[in-house]
């Protein structure tokens, strides 16, 4: 019994690694498209703003720790956001050695530009689910987002 258990384990382990996979695939669908449509930013300078505006990064050492990257480079893409509008600098008010960095006006617009695509990819999924489906969706997502590893 144990046997026919772990197959059934299997199976659904099975399933849901297509499910994550077929997830991966259309955020990286998405993310490319977002990115040809603006053609000056590569795709780690986006991954850059998406961790200042995801994760509460407000300095290039942060940058540099959250996105396991050397501090030239941290700072080299903070360097190529600000010359290009993305990013804005400003000192801190409560530490003057600090230096702080923020989305700009043109940078949460490229990054909404993703969300939007993103509620459009949920909206897509919930459509032909029932009220009691979507329920255990969202509570199962609720908890699965928590259990991630960072």
């Amino acid at each position: 019994m144990s046997k026919n258990w772990n197959f059934s384990m299997d199976a659904e382990r099975a399933l849901l690694a297509g499910f994550l996979q077929t997830l991966a695939r259309r955020y990286l669908l998405l993310e490319y498209g977002l990115l040809e449509s603006v053609n000056d930013l590569t795709k780690s300078e986006f991954q850059t703003m998406e961790l200042i505006a995801l994760e509460g990064i407000t300095t290039v050492s942060e940058l540099a720790k959250a996105g396991k990257v050397p501090m030239s480079t941290a700072s080299w893409h903070a360097n190529r956001l600000v010359e290009r509008g993305y990013l804005v600098r400003r000192p801190d008010p409560d530490d003057r050695r600090t230096i702080r960095l923020e989305l700009t006006a043109k940078g949460r617009k490229v990054l909404s530009g993703l969300n939007r695509a993103f509620e459009a990819m949920a909206a897509e999924l919930l459509a032909g689910a029932t009220a009691s489906e979507r329920k255990v969706l969202l509570k199962l997502a609720q908890r699965l987002t928590r259990e991630l590893p960072p």
